[in-house]
């Protein structure tokens, strides 16, 4: 059985969240070794704790909607490069090249649009990561005084 938390070379209660324990008798020492470690318990229990805030705050909604906005690019460079290929290969016609303007300005409209999403997204996240953080802290500092 586990005595002491320095027998893993990493931090046994992550690898236990991540289910990378190797080996069926690591997780079984560990899974043994738990009920007796309070340490090993309350860290347990802040991972857990930790992977639920995250799930909840980075939901898998925004890889949806980003895949639908995807798939408009994606048509609207398509069609950008057979316009481009006309241009080189038989010249545009007047449609064509209007088109192809809007197409170009459609576009890089996106892009600002698309950055200043992720950026804004990022900036949240990292807030909301900051503020979990903050209580998952206050949390650990609870257990640690009981």
């Amino acid at each position: 059985m586990i005595d002491r938390l320095e027998e893993f070379e990493e931090a046994p209660a992550e690898l236990y969240v991540m289910g990378a324990l190797s080996g069926s008798r690591e997780l079984e020492e560990f899974e043994k070794h738990l009920p007796d470690c309070p340490w090993c318990s309350n860290e347990l229990k802040l991972l857990h704790l930790l992977q639920n805030h995250l799930r909840s705050i980075l939901p898998e909604a925004r890889h949806e909607s980003a895949t639908e906005c995807d798939q408009d690019r994606h048509n609207a460079l398509s069609r950008y490069h057979e316009l481009l290929d006309c241009k080189f290969m038989r010249g545009l016609t007047r449609k064509e090249a209007i088109e192809m303007r809007e197409l170009e300005g459609k576009l890089e409209s996106e892009d600002r649009k698309q950055t200043e999403e992720l950026t804004a997204g990022l900036h949240r996240d990292r807030e909301l990561l900051r503020n979990s953080i903050n209580e998952l802290l206050a949390v650990a500092n609870k257990l640690k005084n009981k």
